[in-house]
């Protein structure tokens, strides 16, 4: 092989490395991630994670795991979703969740969950075109079975009269969850 082609070869490897790598940055922010989400914890109010949630309204469980938060830790072992089920209940990609996995509920089904953390999720990277980066910061849920569910906090009561969850805090005092709701110390 000559000089020259060695160089070639050479250039065309360096070529597509900077090609692949350019590529991860551009998908995933990062050329070390394989995830296009990042999540931090956020310090929750100790009189919210003291309390406990149940259903006042009308709700909707989904029982699968919310697929794009798969490959971030603090959602591993999330298993369900908790969806306002006043509107169409649907994947964010506009396809149809299976019926058979969602479990409607409200005030009369006596569910307790109790706060387990708050976390920020962020996007990164060029997907963040349609939606934008965030932070989308989702309560994350425990029932007593050891079942975890999660919901962002934007979806929380998002018009007066929208409310489905309440917190019941352990000084007695009730508070209906909405988007304004002050759930962190931040």
């Amino acid at each position: 092989m000559s000089k020259f082609q060695r160089k070639t070869f050479l250039f065309i490897g360096l070529a597509a490395l900077c090609a692949w790598l350019g590529f991860r940055f551009i998908y995933f922010g990062s050329i070390i991630r394989n995830c296009i989400y990042t999540e931090q914890t956020v310090p929750m109010k100790p009189s919210v994670a003291t309390a406990r949630a149940i259903f006042v309204g009308p709700a909707a469980i989904v029982s699968e795991a919310y697929d794009p938060y798969k490959c971030l830790p603090g959602f591993v072992s999330v298993e369900n979703q908790i969806m306002q089920s006043k509107y169409k209940i649907i994947h964010d990609n506009g396809s149809a969740i299976d019926p058979k996995k969602i479990t409607y509920v409200d005030a009369k089904s006596k569910i307790e969950l109790r706060p387990v953390r708050l976390v920020a999720v962020t996007k990164h990277g060029i997907s963040t075109i349609d939606s934008g980066g965030g932070p989308i910061i989702h309560l994350i849920l425990k029932d007593p079975h050891g079942a975890y569910y999660q919901i962002p906090t934007v979806y929380l009561g998002m018009n007066k009269g929208d409310e489905f969850l309440e917190l019941q805090k352990s000084d007695g005092t009730k508070e209906l969850l909405s988007v304004d709701s002050e759930l962190s110390d931040r």
